[in-house]
C-alpha cells in the first residue's frame, strides 16, 4: 500500500509544471519522501512559538516558502541564512557551502 502512496506521489511530484516546462528535477523515491517530510513539516508553522521550535525567524519564515519551491523544481536551493540551512540540515537535506551560500540539497 505505501509503494503505491509513495509512487503516486512521485508521479505528482514530477508532473508538476510539466505544462510550463518547469519542471527539471526527477525526483527519487527518497527525495520524495524528504521534501514531503519538509513541505509537512513547514505546513505545521502556524505561530512564532514553531517557528521558535525549529530554529527561525518571522523573516525566515517569508523566504523558506519560496526555498521550498526550488527544491521541488530544481532538488536544491540556495539560501546565506544561517537559520535555513540548520533548519533544513535537521530535516535531512545535504548541506554545502559555496561562496558564502548554503546549498540545501535533497540527496
Amino acid at each position: 500500500m505505501w509503494k503505491h502512496i509513495i509512487s503516486n506521489c512521485l508521479n505528482r511530484i514530477n508532473n508538476i509544471g510539466d505544462e510550463y516546462k518547469m519542471s527539471k528535477y526527477k525526483h527519487t523515491e527518497e527525495t520524495a519522501k524528504l521534501f514531503n517530510k519538509i513541505l509537512d513539516d513547514y505546513n505545521k508553522i502556524q505561530s512564532d512559538s514553531t517557528l521558535e521550535e525549529r530554529g527561525l525567524l518571522y523573516l525566515d519564515y517569508n523566504e523558506l516558502g519560496i526555498l521550498i519551491d526550488r527544491l521541488r523544481y530544481e532538488g536544491q536551493t540556495v539560501t546565506q541564512t544561517e537559520n535555513i540551512k540548520k533548519y533544513f540540515k535537521n530535516l535531512g537535506c545535504v548541506i554545502e557551502k559555496e561562496k558564502g551560500n548554503y546549498i540545501a540539497k535533497l540527496k
